[in-house]
């Protein structure tokens, strides 16, 4: 049976209290060392790295990226529109610069077109990948690292530098309405820990140590383009599925939305997937994956396991980056 918003008071939530106690509860801070800053990414070893690369058969990748796309979203620039500056908090592509039709200054000579992109990651409509010191809580971020984003000298700790060669590991796709019957979730509909383990019945998979997890919504097929509000309502995993994720040992957790189901029970935490995730477990975030063709792909070929790759972008000092994830089934 399906569970919609109005049926999420029916089921089994933690309260506040708990909740905020998994802060501390399922904390890895110093796991891996006071100076750690790779958070879960530390479940991928050698034999995880090596057993995700003989998943791949030789078919084409697929890619879990939604495109940035040229024009202004509906939403974010014209909050603020007094200045040619989008507002921080938005991703939104600003500026490209063409040369179209323009006349070639000689025959048969060769001249560039140009483009040129204001991207911030952040937000409901670039695929992007979190590090864990995106989240700041009571002045710090994951492992006690400094919150502050200024560039350093250096490599700064925590920050998407870290992952500069890349993630390489298992992937897993769960698709939460397909093990439904179903073609998408509604808006505000929570994903909890029994409807990922009844779709990893469904797939016949088991989330293990070092994957990286993507849970499909069934949100990008409904809505294509996104939101059109900051905050609108969305599927998206509840805040109950936190202490499964840190007893699988999920090494990255991605979606076709920004992870946290919107409305959430928890407004005092602000996200809490994002909050405890990343700031108490060390949890790496995908948000805003496009995953209905690698969806299609599982399902014809009914393998729901792949050998996945997340390239950011090397960008000093961020908390994040815009990515092209790929699975190579």
């Amino acid at each position: 049976m399906a569970t919609h918003a109005s049926d999420v008071s029916s089921r089994q939530t933690p309260s506040l209290e708990e909740v905020r106690g998994w802060l501390q509860s399922l904390s890895t801070w110093g796991r891996w060392g006071p100076g750690d800053d790779l958070g879960t990414l530390n479940y991928i070893g050698p034999a995880e790295r090596a057993g995700a690369l003989r998943l791949a058969t030789g078919a084409p990748p697929i890619s879990c990226a939604l495109p940035i796309r040229y024009e202004r979203p509906p939403h974010g620039a014209a909050d603020n529109a007094h200045t040619d500056r989008p507002h921080p908090s938005w991703s939104v592509p600003l500026r490209v610069v063409v040369q179209d039709g323009a006349a070639a200054p000689e025959p048969a000579t060769r001249y560039p077109a140009y483009d040129a992109f204001l991207i911030a990651p952040h937000g409901p409509l670039v695929t992007h990948l979190d590090a864990p010191i995106h989240t700041v809580y009571n002045g710090r971020a994951y492992n006690g690292l400094s919150a502050s984003s200024a560039t350093v000298e250096g490599r700064k700790p925590g920050s998407i530098e870290s992952v500069a060669d890349g993630i390489v590991g298992r992937g897993v796709l769960l698709d939460v309405p397909a093990s439904r019957g179903r073609s998408w979730l509604d808006d505000g509909e929570a994903i909890f820990p029994e409807d990922l383990e009844a779709a990893e019945e469904y797939a016949g998979v088991s989330v293990s140590r070092g994957d990286l997890l993507f849970v499909r919504t069934g949100y990008r097929k409904r809505i294509p383009l996104g939101p059109t509000t900051r905050y609108a309502s969305r599927p998206g995993l509840h805040a109950a599925c936190l202490p499964w994720l840190a007893a699988r040992e999920v090494a990255a957790l991605g979606s076709d939305v920004a992870v946290d189901v919107v409305p959430h029970d928890y407004p005092e935490l602000g996200l809490p997937i994002h909050l405890i995730g990343m700031w108490a477990i060390g949890l790496w975030l995908i948000d805003n994956c496009s995953l209905e063709g690698l969806a299609d792909a599982c399902r014809s070929r009914a393998r729901w396991e792949f050998l996945a790759v997340v390239a950011p972008l090397v960008l000093a000092s961020a908390t994040g980056s815009p990515v092209n994830p790929l699975a190579l089934l």
